[in-house]
């Protein structure tokens, strides 16, 4: 409230026309010091001037609050300057009040400091902006910048030191020489938005530096995603597939010892998928380990096309390229390996078998142990050894000078059938050969050309005093070619025959030639072992001639001229052996 005009008496003023009236505000204070709100006793208007500080005043009202009157004085003017109001941005122009212009600060924003003839102004410690932060030029930040919100540059944002953002952060391009920290309890931190079509670098300095994704000890499970959405679009990964051309780079994964569960590509593809592995066209040394550690426990097992497959073509290619290799499998010095080709089902398994040159070899370094072609269960089939059409030579325990013992269809109680050298070719026995039958009543050794028109066996000894063929025991049986009985000539051909000459009838004295066709006799040097039997009781039949020519044998046979000597008449059989 306005307080009463409470006026200090002055002088009394005569004036020309009007007389006499009490001094008002014509006439200055003057005094050795400035007015103070007490000085209350003076009309407003009233002047006030400070001798001592050169100082000038004006009472611009009175005041009453709470019961206190108060004067508000203004200064007008000083010697030493032009200075009597100040004006802000807003308020208007501020006077000064009991001789002075306070300036404050306001908290965490701005402080005022002052000294001798100088008010200073600075920036706290601790910045609070009421609202946004602008800066015409560079924003430099020496310890840490906070923000509670978010933060948004449109330019270039540097930061020499670190960088804590605790709300949200959207650059255009932030550019930093020291470091850059993103916490928060329960943070999601994104670069890039969804829509934004854009090129996001992280480590793009050519100089030697390291990006860490993760790399503390984690407490809890953590989770790196790349390219894991649900693609809708061609997504292409890229690491360590530039062209280098300096340096030895390393591409470490899943080196860490609790890692269980390591997946590639373990999934059905939506469309035809290559995955390839080492496969540039190297010119120095190239290596890839699989399963190369040294295992002391557990179980390792490498599977490779071990799925079930339903349908669709599975090919594995292994070393068939057109250049030479060297290709090992169970070939370490030390530890037994069990190697196994083919499972129960009706597989087909080759061995070179399209190369037309090399070799194959089995165990060719083996001294001990078993080597098995074909199954020892209920196999049916074929097992072919030399099988080409070529000539080929098919060598069978033929090494070394250790004694072998090779069986061949050697099996008690079954009755194989071996079937051995063909009908053109020559079968060799160079050892002693010793057919064995150990039971029952079938034949031990069985020739038969019947086949062919060959010769059934040929012996060939070191000299005519050497046996060519020796019965230890038992005897020797001949089948011989039989014809039916019948009158001179008749035909028998073979190497042994019996031939019956019927209705014989040879007197006392007499002879009678009988002649046996036989394509088997060559000539006169042939040379025929003849038996004969069935002369007539009384009689004395005996073969006097024995001509053996090309195609036939005459034989003369002679009965005896004594008294008593009678007719021979019979039938006479001829066993025949032609012998060369």
């Amino acid at each position: 409230m306005t307080a009463p005009n409470i006026t200090q008496p002055g002088g009394m003023l005569y004036g020309i026309a009007i007389g006499a009236r009490p001094e008002n505000v014509e006439v200055p204070h003057i005094d050795i010091r400035s007015p103070v709100a007490t000085d209350i006793n003076y009309p407003v208007g009233k002047r006030w001037i400070n001798t001592v500080a050169s100082l000038e005043f004006t009472l611009v009202s009175v005041t009453s609050a709470g019961g206190v009157v108060a004067a508000v004085w203004s200064s007008i003017g000083t010697l030493a300057g032009p200075l009597n109001t100040l004006t802000g941005d807003s308020g208007g122009t501020i006077t000064p009040v009991a001789g002075n212009l306070n300036i404050f600060g306001t908290g965490g924003q701005i402080i005022t400091a002052g000294s001798a003839g100088a008010i200073t102004l600075s920036l706290p410690a601790a910045i609070v902006t009421p609202g946004s932060l602008t800066t015409t030029t560079t924003l430099t930040v020496g310890t840490n910048l906070t923000v509670n919100g978010n933060l948004s540059v449109a330019g270039t944002i540097s930061f020499t030191d670190g960088l804590v953002v605790t709300g949200g952060l959207t650059t255009d391009t932030l550019t930093t020489t020291g470091n850059v920290s993103m916490t928060g309890a329960a943070s999601v931190i994104t670069i890039g938005d969804a829509a934004r079509t854009a090129t996001m670098n992280l480590g793009t300095s050519t100089a030697a530096n390291s990006l860490l994704i993760q790399n503390g000890i984690n407490s809890g499970t953590q989770t790196t995603s790349i390219n894991n959405g649900a693609t809708a679009a061609a997504s292409i990964v890229n690491i360590l597939s530039g062209a280098g051309s300096a340096g030895a780079s390393q591409l470490l994964m899943a080196d860490n010892p609790r890692v269980t569960v390591i997946d590639l590509g373990n999934v059905a593809p939506a469309a035809a998928r290559t995955t390839t592995i080492a496969g540039g066209n190297a010119a120095v040394n190239d290596t890839v380990t699989l399963f190369g550690g040294a295992p002391s426990a557990g179980t390792q097992t490498f599977n490779l096309f071990s799925g079930n497959a339903t349908g669709g073509t599975q090919v594995f290619n292994l070393g068939t390229g057109t250049g030479a290799l060297a290709l090992n499998i169970g070939t370490g010095a030390t530890g037994v390996k069990t190697i196994a080709i083919g499972g129960t089902a009706a597989n087909v398994i080759t061995l070179g078998n399209t190369q037309i040159g090399g070799s194959i070899a089995i165990g060719a370094l083996m001294t001990t142990g078993t080597i098995t072609i074909g199954g020892t269960g209920l196999q049916v089939g074929t097992l072919t050894f030399g099988g080409g059409t070529g000539a080929q030579t098919v060598n069978l325990a033929t090494g070394g000078t250790g004694i072998k013992t090779v069986n061949i269809g050697n099996t008690a109680g079954v009755a194989n059938v071996l079937s051995i050298g063909t009908l053109l070719g020559t079968t060799t026995f160079n050892g002693p050969t010793l057919v064995t039958l150990a039971s029952g009543a079938a034949t031990g050794l069985a020739v038969d050309t019947s086949g062919g028109t060959g010769v059934g066996a040929t012996i060939n000894t070191s000299g005519a005093t050497v046996d060519a063929l020796q019965l230890l025991a038992g005897g020797l049986k001949v089948a011989p070619v039989v014809v039916a009985a019948g009158a001179s000539p008749l035909v028998a051909a073979g190497r042994f025959v019996r031939v019956t000459f019927s209705g014989v009838s040879i007197a006392s004295g007499a002879t009678q030639t009988f002649v046996i066709t036989n394509s088997v006799i060559t000539g006169a040097s042939t040379v025929c072992d003849v038996k004969w039997f069935g002369a007539t009781a009384g009689s004395a039949l005996s073969i006097s001639a024995m001509t053996p020519s090309a195609g036939s044998l005459s034989i003369v046979m002679t009965n005896g001229t004594s008294a008593t000597m009678v007719t021979s008449v019979a039938n006479i059989t001829f066993d025949v052996w032609v012998m060369n």
